[in-house]
C-alpha cells in the first residue's frame, strides 16, 4: 500500500539541491508541504516547528554536522524518519550517521529513482541503505571491541570543555576559565551530550575515562 506523505523537510546547504529535491517530491505528491533548511541549526528549528514525517538530510552541513542534526531531530521529533542524502561515502561519516540511528542513507550519485525508492521504503517503516554501503553496514552488525570504543570526533573546543567537565568544573567556572559566556558553555555541553549519548556530566566523564581520552600521551 502506497503511503502519501504530508510534510517533508529537506536539509542541505546547497539551495539548488533543496529546490531540485522539492520539484522531484512534488511531482510525486502534489499536495506535499515541503520545508527547507540550509544549515544544521536551522534544520533542527524547522523540524521542531513543522513536525515533518520525513527528513532528507545532508551530512556536510554548516553550523551543525548532519549526524548531530539527526540526533537532535530524533529528540524533538521522535516519529520522524531520517534519510541521509549525501555525496560522502567514507566509513567514518557513514558510521557516525548510523550511530545517530538514521533510518536510511542514499548517495547523491544514486540518482532520483533511488532517492524515491528510499523515501517510499522509509514511509512504510522500513530502513533503506545504498548498496555501495553494505560492507560498512555488515561490519557494524558484528563490531570489534576496538570499533565499539571508537572515539567520536570532537572539536578542539569540545575536548577542552569535556576535560574541564571531567575535572568537576561547573559551566560558570568553565566560562570564566575560557573567557566564554555560560550560555556558550551550556550549548557546548549539550552538543557533547548529544554526540556521546550522555544524559549528564557523570556520563560525559565516564565516556572520557572509558576511552582514555585524556590519558597521558593520548591528547593530540
Amino acid at each position: 500500500m502506497s503511503i502519501i506523505p504530508e510534510r517533508i523537510l529537506i536539509a542541505d546547504d546547497h539551495e539548488i539541491v533543496c529546490d531540485g529535491i522539492e520539484l522531484l517530491l512534488q511531482s510525486q505528491w502534489p499536495q506535499l508541504v515541503v520545508s527547507k533548511a540550509l544549515d544544521g541549526m536551522a534544520a533542527v528549528e524547522v523540524a521542531k516547528e513543522t513536525r515533518p514525517q520525513l527528513v532528507i538530510l545532508d551530512l556536510a552541513m554548516p553550523k551543525m554536522a548532519g549526524a548531530d542534526v539527526a540526533r537532535e531531530i530524533r529528540i524533538h521529533c521522535p516519529m520522524a524518519y531520517i534519510l541521509v542524502f549525501t555525496a560522502f561515502s567514507n566509513e567514518t561519516q557513514i558510521i557516525d550517521a548510523l550511530e545517530a540511528k538514521v533510518h536510511g542513507i542514499v548517495l547523491k550519485d544514486g540518482g532520483n529513482q533511488q532517492l524515491l525508492v528510499a523515501i517510499k521504503q522509509l514511509l512504510k517503516g522500513e530502513n533503506y541503505y545504498a548498496e555501495k554501503l553494505q560492507p560498512i553496514i555488515d561490519s557494524r552488525s558484528n563490531p570489534s571491541e576496538q570499533e565499539h570504543q571508537r572515539r567520536v570526533s570532537l572539536t578542539p573546543r569540545e575536548r577542552q570543555i569535556l576535560k574541564l567537565v571531567t575535572e568537576g568544573y561547573s559551566s560558570k567556572e568553565i566560562a570564566r576559565l575560557l573567557d566564554l559566556s555560560p550560555r556558550t558553555v551550556d550549548n557546548h555541553r549539550r552538543h557533547l551530550m548529544i554526540k556521546l549519548n550522555a544524559k549528564n556530566a557523570l556520563e560525559l566523564s565516564a565516556y572520557a575515562h572509558k576511552t582514555g581520552l585524556f590519558d597521558s600521551g593520548s591528547e593530540n
